[in-house]
């Protein structure tokens, strides 16, 4: 009788420890630093724990999709700063790629740290639904 409720306590709490590691996993990610263009922030290697949002402030650091036409050497992610949100005034550097104005709704724009960025300098405005998530801090190496 004891060892059958132990082994009932044990299933109970191994179903309890899935079932958070299953959420934990939703709500966040890990990704690998790949490339210069957020130094001196986060190095190549570093290693980053990702909070799964499309909510989005100014200064967050943001993981979203590269445009496939850009992707080299499969990376299919950028990781830049958050410089401008929705109703902000687009930054002039930007305004050859987004036009002059507001950034509109649901769209962010973003630098990176680094001079020599692929960033909205470019790309334009960056959709808030399609990003991964907003880094959480760097984890060890």
């Amino acid at each position: 009788m004891m060892a059958a409720a132990i082994l009932g306590a044990v299933v109970v709490l191994g179903l309890l420890l899935g079932g958070t590691s299953i959420t934990l996993r939703r709500r966040y990610t890990v990704i690998t630093v790949r490339g210069q263009s957020m130094l001196p922030t986060y190095a190549d290697g570093d290693r980053l724990l990702v909070r799964r949002t499309a909510d989005y402030g100014r200064d967050d650091v943001i993981v979203f999709p590269m445009p496939a036409d850009r992707q080299v050497d499969g990376m299919k992610w950028l990781i830049k700063r958050v410089t401008a949100v929705a109703g902000d005034s687009v930054p002039a550097d930007v305004q050859p790629a987004a036009g002059p104005g507001s950034v509109p709704r649901g769209c962010v724009v973003v630098h990176g740290d680094a001079d020599s960025s692929l960033d909205s300098r470019q790309l334009g405005y960056i959709a808030s639904a399609s990003g991964l998530g907003v880094v959480v801090r760097r984890l060890r190496s």
